[in-house]
Order: structure tokens, then sequence, then C-alpha cells
């Protein structure tokens, strides 16, 4: 996770409602504005996340969730609906490493009810196995911090980050003061000239990209040191990698 607790969306903007309609906040609570990490809709009954945001026994996913500060939304909109989830399954490899990250940090939440879709509630693609990232911008959105240790955000918030290799992800990271992470080939790296990144609340959110027309999925925030550090990138889960568990988990549940 982000040092610090996990991550927001730093040097953004406000999306428009129902930009994208796959978004979900997490809480623990059936009332919407305890939002605690992100997370996205991959199926009528089933929202992935990030592994480190399992951390209530009993957790809501909220669906068509724009302003967390507003009890409902606009006139003539869908309210947010606050969904109880009936089986939290993080990856079977899952753990925390010794500087306080995750590996294989992702995990699927089978809601209590299935989900009709609208024009607010729609899934996201989830990529091929050999889904290529290297050079692209991707977005990632939530309602996180604004700055470190700061005021989170009500209004759902997006920016757009070049993804880089993660062969350049670890030089930058051992040129930084900070040390970095040791970065796994199930994890990918955006942003690394500071001052836009995801960072404390934004945990779980998807990193996406959109192609023909569609969103997809390529990553699922998930650790960094601090928020936008220059020649710190952002961490995240490589969604391509498990594909294969995604599918089975939701296939056999």
């Amino acid at each position: 996770m982000k040092e610090g607790i996990g991550p927001y969306i730093v040097g953004g903007f406000e999306a428009e409602r129902g930009e994208y309609p796959f978004m979900v906040s997490l809480s623990a609570t059936a009332a919407p504005n305890n939002h605690f990490c992100g997370g996205s809709m991959i199926h009528e009954s089933w929202a992935m996340t990030a592994g480190h945001c399992i951390a209530y026994s009993t957790i809501y996913v909220v669906i068509r969730e724009y302003d967390t500060d507003e009890p409902t939304e606009q006139p003539q909109m869908p309210d947010e609906e606050s969904i109880l989830v009936k089986q939290q399954i993080r990856h079977p490899d899952y753990y925390v490493t010794t500087n306080g990250g995750s590996e294989n940090d992702i995990a699927l939440l089978k809601l209590s009810k299935s989900v009709t879709w609208d024009n607010f509630v729609q899934p996201i693609c989830l990529p091929t196995p050999d889904y290529p990232t290297d050079g692209v911008k991707a977005v990632v959105a939530g309602w996180g911090r604004l700055v470190y240790d700061g005021i989170s955000a009500s209004v759902l918030r997006k920016v757009t980050l070049p993804v880089i290799s993660n062969l350049a992800c670890r030089v930058l990271m051992s040129l930084n003061m900070f040390g970095g992470f040791n970065i796994k080939d199930t994890e990918l790296c955006a942003g690394w000239f500071g001052f836009r990144d995801s960072c404390q609340g934004d945990s779980g959110g998807p990193l996406f990209v959109k192609d023909a027309g569609k969103f997809t999925e390529i990553g699922i925030v998930s650790e960094g040191f601090l928020c936008a550090i220059p020649l710190n990138p952002g961490v995240y889960t490589r969604v391509s990698k498990f594909v294969d568990w995604i599918q089975q988990t939701v296939n056999n549940a």
C-alpha cells in the first residue's frame, strides 16, 4: 500500500458524473460516505480491488457513487447504492512484504445481489494475458486525498499517467532518495515525474486505458512511497497476470 496508509489522486481533475461507470467505492458501513478504498465492477455480481483493501469483516460496494458528501445524488439521476459483500477473496499468494508493501495485491468481492447495468453502472474489461502496457498513457481515478496526508476528495477525480517499463521503474527507484520497491513481473509502474499520482484512499481503484470506445483495466492501485514524488513511480498490480485466476474464481464461486 502507499506509505502512510494507501493511495489518492494528486494533481488531477474532477471526473464527470457517469464518466467511469465501472468505478465503485468501498465502505465499512452501509452509509455510502465512509469511503476507504476504490474498486471496479467486472461482472454483475463481482467487484475487484486490492488485496490490502480487505481490512474489514464487513464491506459494502457502493455503485453509482460520485460525490461522497451527497447523501443522495442529483435529481433525475439514479442514487448511489451500497451492496453488502458476501464473500471476500484475496489472491491465495497475497502477502505483506518487509517494507510494508503487498505482493499479488488483488482481491475479488462477491456481492450479495447482482446489479443491473445502466448508464451509471457498467463493467470494465479485463486485459488479455499479454496485453501491452509499456509507454501507454493510462488514467487512474478515485476519491483519495489531494495531497499527502491532506484532505480527501469528495467528488471522483482522475489523472492521466504514463506507464513505464519495469526495468525503467527499477532504475528510477534505485536513483531516488527513498530506495523504492522491488518491482515484480506481477506489477507495473506509472507516473515518475512527480506532481501527479494516486495516493491515500485510492488503493484498490483501477488504472485503465480506453481503446476503441472500451475501457480496459491494466492495473490496480497498490503501493508507492508517499505520493507524487519525482523519480518515484506509483506501483500497481498488473491485472493481465491474474486474468486466469479472476476468471476461475468468478466461474467457480
